[in-house]
């Protein structure tokens, strides 16, 4: 297995280096320990505004919406990949997406978006606020109890991966009355559609990163099964697949999720 890993690990630099930018490159050499996480935490940094909110990082999207919130969240997932969620950085950052919740527990970067799309984003910011060591719990029991008010197994059936990813990790990290239930349908949909094949590896692994769990509930996908699918999935040039639906640059991103729970996986 140690054999396999680093393979799959010199293939995926060279993917990288070859097709991505020079981001991509500083997030995997951090992700894979070739250096320490102070480069990644500037480039991060550096993107901070005196509110706390983080741009867009370069080569890694276009330019956020107009309150920051879908940037910051996308630029603390590079730190929480690292397990550096206790920076400085990140503080503001929380106080700053703390201050952007709404009323009802929400976090919506725009007016016109629909009931799912503010869910997937709650569920995002919500999820990885959980895991910061200076959150206020009022702001985790908030945005749960959004997410508990709109449960229906509908929303999760068909595999809708962002609404299952959205459920499973904020039910994992701050759990409301109803986790149990809502764990149990989320990871059983989650399986059917990873063993139907409308889910793919790196999705499925990047659960478990997620919701930094070694088991899911529910779900009969052990992590040792995960790193087995993700290396069988590795493709010659030494990335991974997108989902059919998405843009030719979301390889890099497919890349970069599978080696990051590839390290998760089998620390």
């Amino acid at each position: 297995m140690a054999e396999s890993l680093m393979l799959a690990f010199d293939r995926a630099r060279s993917f990288v280096a070859e097709r991505g930018s020079r981001f991509d490159r500083l997030f995997l050499e951090t992700v894979l320990g070739d250096r320490d996480a102070g480069a990644l935490a500037w480039a991060i940094e550096s993107g901070q505004d005196e509110r706390g909110a983080i741009r867009p990082l370069p080569g890694r999207g276009e330019e956020g919406s107009e309150t920051g919130v879908e940037s910051t969240v996308a630029a603390l997932g590079y730190l929480e990949a690292v397990r550096r969620l206790d920076l400085p950085l990140v503080e503001r950052a929380v106080a700053f997406l703390s201050g952007q919740q709404r009323e009802d527990g929400s976090w919506c970067a725009a007016e016109e978006a629909s009931e799912q799309e503010r869910l997937v984003l709650s569920g995002n910011v919500c999820g990885i606020l959980a895991k910061t060591p200076c959150v206020r719990d009022s702001v985790l029991r908030a945005g749960s109890r959004f997410l508990e008010s709109l449960w229906m197994a509908e929303r999760v059936q068909g595999s809708d991966y962002d609404a299952i990813a959205a459920y499973l990790r904020v039910m994992t990290n701050s759990p409301t009355d109803r986790a149990d239930e809502v764990l149990q349908y989320c990871g059983r949909a989650l399986e059917r559609g990873y063993r139907a094949g409308k889910l793919d590896a790196v999705r499925a692994a990047r659960v478990f990163v997620l919701c930094d769990v070694c088991a899911l509930p529910g779900a009969r996908i052990r992590s040792d099964e995960a790193v087995a699918a993700l290396l069988a999935t590795q493709e010659e040039d030494g990335g991974w697949p997108a989902p059919a639906e998405a843009d030719p640059p979301a390889r890099i991103a497919a890349t970069l999720d599978a080696i990051v729970a590839l390290r998760w996986l089998t620390a």
